[in-house]
């Protein structure tokens, strides 16, 4: 009988605070106005995090809140507080520190499980031995 090669799996990003992450993807739907975009970790961890950002005159607060998050993200990746638009390729293969909670939610089917989600975008260090700061957000991890 044939054999199939198996991969390690999937893992997860790794959960704590100033994780640097990777940014390997980037979908956007023009339509829509919707960005996927998919990071990895040192450790070869994947998430993805979605940014609903909305069309028209009027968008909703919530999709205002994820343009100005989507915006916070690329200017951190890019190093460049001045964007005022970019091509969405340009993020592949930029780095940015995050803090990665995990929350418990519900899924599709009303089954509960743990997603993450990534928080407090800051420019990587340009030097990988380097730390950031901490973040102000202590009780996040208490």
């Amino acid at each position: 009988m044939a054999r199939i090669e198996l991969t390690e799996g999937f893992a997860n990003l790794h959960v704590g605070r100033d994780q640097v992450l990777t940014i390997i993807d980037v979908d956007y739907d023009e339509k829509f106005n919707k960005a996927v975009v998919t990071f990895e970790d040192e450790d070869h961890g994947t998430g993805t995090e979605q940014f609903n950002m909305g069309r028209g005159s009027k968008p909703s607060n919530a999709q205002r809140v994820a343009r100005n998050i989507f915006s916070t993200l690329a200017k951190r990746a890019l190093r460049d507080w001045d964007l005022e638009d970019i091509d969405p390729d340009d993020l592949v293969g930029q780095q940015v520190m995050a803090d990665i909670l995990e929350n418990e939610g519900t899924n599709k089917d009303g089954e509960k499980r743990m997603y993450t989600h990534l928080r407090n975008y800051r420019e990587a260090p340009l030097d990988p031995g380097e730390g950031d700061e901490a973040s102000d957000d202590d009780d996040l991890f208490a």
